[in-house]
């Protein structure tokens, strides 16, 4: 037998071979011919919040969106209204990579940007900064998606310096991971 660090062998006496696939997957083949999913390789949390018109009381330019539409898994806590210097902003509680995107309509020109950071803050254009927005041309409306490292603890907010329209259904952020 072959001395390749990749094989070892079963109980069977047969090789096993632990498979790499594109994008960096690896599946352990078993000895009974089907593939087994490493451990910790679950199904990433996701939360999407909408209806994001008002402003954290403690920080004026931190979004805090009205309704969780949709949400799953343990990684990610929206911090809603009424929760102090945190609200409007997800808790990650998991470290790892994380997918962001966000779109807002404000009322007047402003330069929105995703931030994550240990603490939420009302600053704009310095450490915390994940991804200014892009204006959609001739549309009022702003989006931006950002993907990244994560660690526990660290909250994700969306930063407006200027009101945002009501009942623009455009005014949502989407968090998925870890990935």
């Amino acid at each position: 037998m072959p001395a390749d660090p990749l094989m070892q062998l079963g109980s069977s006496g047969l090789p096993k071979a632990t498979l790499t696939f594109p994008g960096g997957t690896a599946k352990y083949l078993r000895e009974d011919g089907t593939f087994q999913t490493p451990p910790g390789s679950g199904t990433p949390s996701y939360s999407r919040v909408t209806g994001g018109t008002t402003f954290n009381g403690t920080y004026g330019n931190v979004v805090v969106y009205s309704t969780v539409a949709e949400s799953g898994g343990s990684d990610l806590t929206y911090q809603a209204s009424g929760s102090g210097a945190s609200e409007g902003a997800t808790l990650v509680n998991t470290s790892g990579i994380y997918a962001v995107s966000c779109a807002a309509a404000p009322n007047n020109a402003s330069t929105p940007e995703i931030r994550v950071g240990s603490a939420v803050d009302n600053a704009n254009e310095d450490g915390n900064t994940r991804a200014p927005f892009r204006a959609d041309t001739g549309t009022g409306r702003y989006s931006s998606a950002w993907t990244g490292y994560i660690p526990a603890g660290s909250y994700v907010w969306l930063f407006v310096n200027s009101s945002i329209a009501a009942g623009v259904n455009v005014n949502q952020m989407t968090i998925s991971g870890p990935l």
